[in-house]
């Protein structure tokens, strides 16, 4: 479309992302991926929203720091 300037930034920012350094693996990056900026925003924020809409006090159940820090220090495989 006539909009469109030819430049993907979403992509181009997927690609910085995954191609930085500290991943090992392919899953490796993909799973830093998720935790630094799809968790952020998708979960916490959908749940916050749908359930402050209804007047529900919720919480999502799997962003427990222990949780997180100890399924981080297992290996992809």
């Amino acid at each position: 479309p006539e909009w469109w300037a030819g430049k993907d930034v979403s992509r181009e920012a997927l690609a910085a992302h995954l191609a930085g350094p500290g991943a090992d693996t392919a899953l490796d990056a993909v799973l830093r991926l998720d935790t630094h900026l799809l968790m952020i925003d998708d979960p916490v924020k959908r749940l916050d929203n749908m359930s402050m809409a209804w007047g529900i006090e919720a919480r999502v159940p799997f962003l427990d720091q222990d949780l997180v820090e100890l399924a981080a220090a297992c290996p992809p495989g």
